[in-house]
């Protein structure tokens, strides 16, 4: 679990990946850096953004947000798939734009 864990540097520049290009590398990151340090709330914001995006290898990580879910207060489950949903759709339009921009004549 050690190995998981990102300096500061590492995990802000995969946040700012994760924000412009949708990296799912970035992403499988930041799920492993947060469940390193045992932040319950982000494994399950980041592995909900896995699973809307497609994640790859997101079954690897479902043991842990089984067991982040079990801590969390009723209703922040919901909430945390529907911010899931949003994330997703603003990282796919990023990419659709991203990829636009390199065809663009």
């Amino acid at each position: 679990m050690h190995l998981w864990r990102l300096s500061k540097k590492d995990a802000q520049r995969a946040k700012s990946e994760l924000r412009l290009t949708g990296s799912f590398d970035a992403l499988e990151g930041l799920l492993r850096h947060s469940i390193a340090y045992g932040h319950q709330r982000l494994v399950v914001r980041r592995y909900l953004l896995g699973e809307a995006l497609g994640l790859p290898r997101l079954a690897t990580y479902t043991a842990f947000f089984d067991a982040a879910i079990s801590r969390l207060a009723p209703g922040e489950l919901q909430a945390a798939r529907e911010a899931a949903a949003t994330r997703a759709a603003q990282i796919q339009e990023s990419r659709r734009q991203t990829s636009a921009i390199g065809r663009a004549p």
